[in-house]
């Protein structure tokens, strides 16, 4: 390793123009083979080029251009360099290249054609720089060199495109430092013995002055043997933070903040090396001389010689494994000149030399063996290279490997100019930058490792074309005062650009669209609107449809304006809902004062709480929708009571009770009817009168009565029902007459109880429910079991999470999937499918009894094998009353065993499908006199089995209408019907356990009372019916009549 003042010889070479990073020196080169894509031989003399090491720079004195150093090869007098032009160098050279030039010129030399781009500002904050020596003596050099900066960056860049226009600014804090340590060592030592043989001479006289001529004869051996140790080691660190904020407007509109953080560290691998050589050098001195008066001298010693040169050299270095031994024999003949001034007799003598005059040197003999393993020189071009245009306007690229590449370099070009350069480490690149519809792009892709670039592959010429226009496209005036745009979707497009215009001032607006539909909602009234449609892929926008034109309408007005329910100081409104409506504008007008009220709603029925005594309305209503109200209904005038009028105040019913279908009693309606008759006078009512919808009216009181309390027998139909009430008193003035809407229901809604939480009584998203012979409630809730009475009080809760005895589910987020009360031997039993096992506990107590099962898959010698359990169904008949039976379900095998609780096994059947008596994934089974009924839900359907397996019948298919299912989950059986929650449908279904055949269901989605979200499981106590109301994290109780 050299240092820019330590070159051999003294002087630097006149070429010398800069210091590598390795610290070896960079020469001018004179060469003219520098064509072609390169790698490049590049020729020039020995003694003009200085130790290179690869990854070294050199400057070509021809054309200016600077290279990166591969290899170097001697061959007497020329060296041949390989050298690559950095331009085409790895993906690594701008680190290299921040060493020999500014951040804003190599930007300038690297930065892509296709932006403009600005380094606004490049604040140093701080710099440090040292560079010198630690030791330096003649046997020892020591050298640290350190140069750190601390630089705040602006950047910025701005991008003009066919269809958008946009640019980022970028602030960031960066640190850029070197560290390097460099060490050499040499140690020599020289040996030498002389003996003269013999010393001819001569005197003579010139005139005055004598002359000597002497020629002293010398023989003699020098022995030299010297060792150099050299090494380097260090690091490059660019790192920065900061944040890019950003723009884009056109197609598409975006703004982004990126946040920057970068650390790149390049280390300077760990080099060393040794060299030790032993020269021996025998030879024959011959030293002419001529003396005048013994004061001036002169005179030249030639040395004729036999170099016997034992040289050997071992040099390690990692990486490079670098080795070689030589020996050389050679003879010639060298010559050194001198001039030498002296007075002897006073001791003074002075010598100058004059350097060697001549040397001559001739090689008898050389043996030597090499091996080296250095960086491969050069990279073969990637073959099979291939290029298509995707439907999304990308370009998928391809190429087969490169042996020693590590990384490969796309080019993109447009016209023959340079669009951009990708870097991937794949052998495929997915180009979706830059893309413009009818442009042809020119890609070609070469090999790249940290030394040499391959030449580039042949090229493949693509050319994107823009996408066809969407087919079917329609336009839809809806009653909502909507547009309803529709296409049929193209393949490739990633989008779609939908383009309006409209009359009357309007703006044009550009919508975009990842769906082949949209609602136009933004419209006004008495406004043509024209609108075409394009895809759009990275390509850009594709070919447009026609234009097509059409307006949005106002809702009609709504009809069937009427009184629904009345009452002395309550109104009650419904009128029939109009195509399209959003919401509805109601109007009530005082006909004598003409003040105007109005009230808003999204339904159609109002209750109007506001009306006065002896007043006079007019109710008028009308809809709404996108564009604005449409034209008002006919209308609706009323007369409310008088103060002093007879009243009738009824208790019972309320407004829109509901009552239950006693049909097993032989009649469906049982009404109660309680309140009191009032005048406004001194005089008592005379007579009530009521009736059922466009029945006769009945008497329902005697003269002078004032409370009453009626039960009305009468078979009415399930369904919505009026009842109607007025009196009259003894001046035969009439009441006004109270209007009560109500239905018969074969179920009624009572109440609900649970919450979201994890308190106790609080539910997050429960699975499972049963019911003990107590009236007590189970509900499996993750991996406990509350335990509550059917009013909801909470009682106890049993088990925790884990895989213990006791503890249910794991901590993995499975848990527990079923339970069921035996009455048989009083215990509680859960299906822990995630711990692979049936626990028994105390229902009383909640405490830990027995448990049986273990994971694996079950085998006729190993019953008890479990891999998940879905369900559980207890026996409380019978003989097996204390029997329970599993459902196993792990496809391919999908089973259902009997145990007893106490493990014992008692057979089981079953298999995997759709066909009868098969079943599919989480099913769910239940037990009622003697038979199976399981819940299917990927089959969509209910099964009726025998126990022993045998196919009864089954119920359901795939939908929304009654007998049909959209996964079912879990049933319960009592001694008539099937009861389903089909959670898919937010509902429960009811059917005949003998026949199957639909009865009866209640239930819709939502939050409201008798409305569900994905209800779990149901269980029937005699006329009571209690749902898992699991997505609302309740429990809602209903009562029956039948």
């Amino acid at each position: 390793m050299l240092m820019p003042d330590e070159y051999p010889g003294g002087s630097l070479p006149s070429g010398l123009v800069a210091v590598n990073p390795s610290g070896a020196l960079v020469v001018n080169i004179s060469s003219s083979n520098v064509t072609g894509a390169g790698p490049f031989n590049i020729e020039a003399d020995t003694e003009a080029v200085p130790p290179l090491k690869a990854g070294d720079f050199v400057v070509n004195a021809v054309d200016g251009k600077t290279y990166r150093l591969i290899s170097t090869t001697k061959s007497g007098e020329k060296m041949t360099l390989k050298a690559s032009e950095i331009d085409q160098s790895s993906p690594y050279e701008l680190m290299f290249m921040k060493f020999k030039g500014t951040v804003e010129e190599i930007m300038a030399k690297f930065s892509p054609d296709s932006e403009t781009r600005a380094k606004a500002l490049t604040l140093n904050l701080f710099s440090y720089y040292y560079d010198d020596y630690i030791i330096n003596d003649a046997s020892f050099k020591l050298r640290l060199r350190n140069n750190t900066s601390i630089d705040l960056i602006l950047d910025g860049n701005a991008e003009v495109g066919w269809f958008w226009a946009g640019g980022w600014v970028e602030i960031k804090l960066q640190l850029t430092g070197n560290f390097s340590l460099e060490a050499q060592m040499l140690a020599k030592k020289t040996w030498g013995t002389e003996k003269m043989l013999a010393n001819p001479s001569q005197l003579f006289w010139l005139g005055p002055i004598p002359f000597q001529v002497s020629m002293p004869v010398y023989i003699g051996v020098e022995a030299t043997v010297q060792a150099l140790g050299e090494f380097k080691t260090g690091f490059n660190i660019v790192a920065g933070a900061g944040a890019r904020f950003g723009a884009q407007i056109g197609w598409p509109t975006k703004a982004f903040f990126t946040p920057i953080a970068y650390c790149d560290i390049v280390s300077t691998p760990f080099e060393a090396s040794f060299e030790g050589s032993v020269t021996v050098t025998p030879y024959l001195s011959i030293r002419p001389t001529l003396s005048v008066a013994w004061i001036l001298h002169a005179g030249v010693d030639v040395r004729a010689y036999i170099e016997g040169v034992v040289a050997g050299k071992v040099t390690f270095k990692p990486g490079l494994m670098t080795g070689n031994v030589s020996l050389d024999l050679n003879v010639g003949l060298k010559g050194n000149g001198f001039v030498a001034l002296g007075v002897d007799w006073l001791g003074l003598y002075q010598k100058w030399d004059m350097g060697t005059l001549f040397h001559w040197k001739h090689n008898l003999y050389h043996w030597g063996w090499d091996a080296s393993m250095e960086h491969p020189a050069s990279l073969s071009t990637p073959q099979n290279f291939n290029a298509n245009v995707n439907p999304d306007g990308s370009v998928g690229l391809s190429w087969s490997p490169v042996n020693l590449a590590a990384g490969y370099y796309v080019y993109k070009k447009v016209a023959g100019n340079l669009v951009d350069r990708y870097f991937t480490k794949e052998l495929s690149y997915l180009d979706k930058l830059k893309l413009t519809n009818g442009f042809a792009y020119t890609y070609t892709v070469s090999a790249v490792n940290g030394v040499v670039e391959s030449p580039q592959s042949l090229s493949q010429v693509e050319t994107i074309t823009p996408l066809a226009a969407p087919g079917g496209f329609a336009l839809t005036s809806n009653p909502s005062g909507s547009i309803g745009l529709s296409w049929s979707p193209v393949n490739g497009a990633l989008q779609y650009k939908i383009t309006r215009t409209a009359t009357g001032g309007v703006p044009a607006k550009t919508i975009f669209t990842s769906a082949t539909s949209i609602i136009d909602t933004a419209l006004t009234t008495n406004v043509l609107y024209s609108y075409y449609v394009q895809s759009m892929n990275y390509a850009g926008e594709g070919t447009p449809t026609a234009t097509k034109t059409t307006n949005a309408p106002l809702c009609a007005a709504p009809e069937g304006l009427m009184i629904n329910s009345l009452s002395t100081r309550i109104v009650g409104l419904k009128w029939n809902s109009s195509v399209g409506a959003t919401c509805y504008l109601l109007v009530r007008e005082n006909t004598n004062t003409h003040v105007k009220k109005y009230f808003f709603t999204t339904g159609t029925t109002f209750d109007d709480e506001t009306i006065e005594y002896d007043s006079y309305y007019i109710y008028k209503v009308c809809a709404k929708n996108y564009i604005g109200y449409g034209n008002y209904s006919t209308q609706l005038p009323l007369k409310t009571a008088s103060a002093n009028d007879p009243q009738v105040i009824l208790t019972s019913p309320s407004m829109n009770e509901v009552f239950l279908c006693y049909s097993t009693y032989g009649w469906t309606g049982q009404i109660t009817l309680a309140g009191k008759a009032v005048t406004g006078s001194f005089l008592p009512v005379d007579r009530v009168y009521y009736k059922v919808d466009s029945d006769a009216y009945q008497t329902a009181v005697a003269c002078g009565a004032t409370n009453f309390s009626i039960t009305y027998y009468r078979n009415i139909s399930e369904g919505n029902h009026t009842f109607y009430m007025y009196c009259v008193d003894f001046q035969n003035k009439t009441s006004l007459t109270n209007i009560i809407p109500f239905s018969m229901g074969k179920i009624k809604y009572l109440y609900s109880f649970g919450s979201s939480g994890s308190g106790n009584g609080q539910f997050d998203y429960p699975t499972a429910m049963d019911i003990d012979e107590l009236g007590y409630l189970y509900i499996l809730d993750g991996c406990s079991v509350q335990k509550i009475n059917t009013n909801g009080n909470f009682t106890l809760r049993i088990g925790s999470e884990g895989t213990n005895n006791g503890q249910l589910g794991t901590k993995t987020g499975s848990y527990a999937e079923d339970l069921a009360c035996n009455l048989g031997d009083g215990t509680l039993c859960v299906a822990d499918s995630a711990n692979y096992r049936v626990q028994a506990f105390n229902p009383s107590t909640g405490a830990y009894m027995r448990k049986f099962g273990e994971e694996g898959t079950p085998s006729s010698t190993n019953a008890l094998a479990m891999s998940w359990l879905n369900s559980i169904a207890s026996i409380n008949t019978g003989g097996d009353y204390n029997k329970v039976y599993l459902l196993r379900i792990a496809a391919p095998i999908m089973q259902v065993k009997k145990f007893n609780t106490y493990g014992s096994f008692f057979g089981q059947w079953g298999a995997f499908g759709s066909g009868s008596g098969q079943f599919s994934y989480d099913s769910t089974i239940a037990y009622s006199d003697n038979y199976l009924y399981l819940s299917d839900p990927y089959n969509y359907r209910i099964q009726k089995l025998q126990i022993t397996g045998a196919f009864v019948y089954s119920i359901g298919s795939s939908g929304t209408g009654n007998g049909q299912f959209n996964t079912p989950a879990k049933i319960d059986v009592d001694g008539t019907y099937i009861y389903v929650t089909d959670s898919g449908n937010n509902r429960i279904q009811v059917f005949d356990k003998n026949s199957g055949s639909y009865y009866w269901k209640f239930g819709s989605f939502g939050s409201g009372t008798s409305q569900f979200n994905y209800p779990q499981d149901i269980v029937v106590n005699g006329n009571f019916i209690y749902v898992l109301d699991s997505g609302n994290d309740r429990v809602q109780v209903f009562q029956k009549s039948f």
